[in-house]
């Protein structure tokens, strides 16, 4: 078609799509999560300098970001994708439900959740709890949420704590069987292709797969693709995630971007990307592309892991390990191919490599900036005050940094933050943190997490940011440079020893209280040497 491609990517790392002789450009304006509206404004002169003529937003996060401005960027470029209100009927996984049954397709049991306090429901464990967001920008901040099987009372408490603050959350009974994807794209509501993916290889606690093959197309559900791009007069590509328990198929959601296995329905004939384009184009289909073979299509490098993971059955009846090794004379056969490794684009497939060097590269250095962290016990040991502005950093901001904060508030220190390493924002702190404040009569109810992004400037301003082990202190200083010297393990602070505090995260709730009693001596010791 002519069309020259360039990729837009959210971290400094590139993808092996970044590689592709088909890229023209791989571009990184920084990273959207912790200032939208500053990523937002730097999206548009991006737009408006290279002159684009389509947009293609092609996750969830590219999505929030389109519709998040859509007008602005509207008025640059066209934007391949429905309109900002159909948008937000399909992504809502609880209005989605609504949307596949009105079109044929059952949901698995479910219950709504809508808010903090609301009742809990009395579905059997295990089940799925599904914030009805994939991403969500809200405040400024772009949330990211993730699906979790839960198997126990204690696991959905904590997931409905980390959510419900932000988002409401889908409870679902679990459906045993494999995915099968109904892909299709359209525009304003009419297909322009359709085609069905089934997983053969599939990991064991969900995600996606990593062998698939071209699935049976039929009658009925061509019908339901129709009726979901007619309900949101859809324009772009869908994935309906549906589950076979051999007999029945129960719609999972709706993504509404590219799906990871759209590679199975390209190698069959379908190829979405060119049918949405020339649909864009033309301000119309044609007619509906159908499959024309079947395939199969294989991520290698994920398929190597999935063999892996089951190495404890290859010695016996039960090995999967002689039918994966027999499955690949499909290649000979020219009846499978790969999602990466192509030939004549083989840039992608050694980035893989280069990738997991790199990956090892840097694992090695934040060993040698852990090994170095062990040297800051000898230093001399910063007293702290009352006026003293400290900043207490963890993995998630929701057990050890909300202790230690909140306990030195308690104690009269006026300048006291907190922040965490992954990118989750607003969570409320765990059951057992507050809990244990609780017995010390501090109320941290209120508290919400805060990803470090969000704080640079307070963290900049610090006169000590305290971390709890070696590895947050290493991460540190990756991400911060300039703050080496200011970073101070909490141990190495009121002891002189540099043993790590670690995260009590899904342990036993005596681990959670040993963990912040130690915490809390520590920060006695402080308290009582600063005076």
């Amino acid at each position: 078609m002519g069309a020259r491609i360039e990729i837009l990517r959210f971290s400094p790392d590139k993808t092996p799509a970044d590689f592709s002789k088909y890229c023209a450009r791989s571009l990184y304006i920084g990273e959207p999560y912790a200032d939208v509206r500053r990523y937002s404004e730097a999206l548009l002169s991006l737009v408006a300098r290279r002159r684009y003529d389509y947009l293609f937003p092609i996750n969830d996060v590219a999505n929030e970001l389109a519709y998040f401005n859509y007008d602005s960027l509207r008025a640059l470029a066209t934007l391949i994708g429905p309109t900002p209100e159909n948008y937000r009927k399909a992504s809502n996984k609880h209005i989605a439900i609504q949307i596949a049954q009105q079109a044929g397709i059952r949901p698995p049991e479910s219950v709504y959740v809508a808010g903090e306090g609301s009742p809990l429901p009395g579905l059997a464990f295990p089940m799925y709890a599904k914030p009805v967001h994939s991403a969500l920008i809200r405040a400024n901040y772009l949330h990211r949420f993730t699906v979790r099987k839960v198997t126990s009372q204690a696991q959905l408490e904590a997931k409905l704590r980390d959510d419900l603050p932000r988002v409401p959350v889908l409870l679902q009974h679990e459906i045993s069987g494999h995915g099968v994807g109904l892909n299709f794209c359209a525009f304003k509501g009419t297909l322009c292709g359709v085609s069905v993916t089934t997983r053969v290889h599939e990991p064991v606690g969900g995600g996606g797969s990593s062998y698939r093959r071209t699935g049976d197309l039929t009658p009925e559900l061509i019908d339901v693709a129709k009726g979901i791009a007619r309900s949101v007069e859809w324009t772009g590509m869908m994935m309906i995630e549906l589950k076979s328990d051999g007999r029945d198929l129960y719609m999972m959601e709706l993504n509404c971007r590219p799906w990871g296995s759209i590679e199975v329905s390209i190698q069959s004939g379908v190829d979405y990307p060119r049918l949405v384009l020339e649909s864009m184009i033309r301000q119309g289909p044609t007619d509906t592309a159908l499959p024309a073979r079947q395939i199969y299509v294989r991520n290698l490098k994920r398929d190597l892991g999935w063999i892996w993971q089951r190495r404890h059955t290859w010695l016996t009846k039960e090995s999967d390990l002689p039918a994966w090794l027999w499955s690949f004379h499909r290649v000979v056969l020219g009846r499978e191919k790969f999602d990466v490794e192509q030939p004549g684009d083989f840039l992608p497939g050694l980035s893989q490599l280069s990738a997991s060097l790199s990956q090892l590269g840097k694992r090695g250095a934040r060993l040698l900036r852990r090994m170095v962290a062990r040297s800051h016990g000898s230093s001399a040991r910063p007293r702290v005050s009352p006026g003293s502005k400290l900043m207490f950093v963890c993995k998630g901001n929701i057990n050890r940094s909300v202790v230690a904060h909140h306990y030195l508030s308690a104690q009269g220190f006026l300048s006291v933050c907190s922040a965490g390493l992954i990118g989750q924002h607003g969570r409320m702190p765990s059951a057992q943190a507050e809990a244990y404040l609780r017995t010390l009569g501090i109320d941290a109810s209120e508290h919400r997490s805060r990803d470090v992004r969000t704080l640079e400037r307070e963290l900049k301003k610090a006169d000590l940011v305290i971390v709890f082990d070696r590895r947050t202190m290493a991460e540190l200083a990756e991400r911060y440079p300039t703050l080496t010297g200011h970073v101070r393990l909490l141990s190495s602070m009121s002891s002189g020893r540099t043993e790590s505090i670690g995260d009590p995260h899904d342990r036993t709730d005596a681990e959670y209280v040993e963990c912040f009693d130690r915490i809390v001596s520590h920060l006695d010791r402080l308290i009582a040497d600063g005076r």
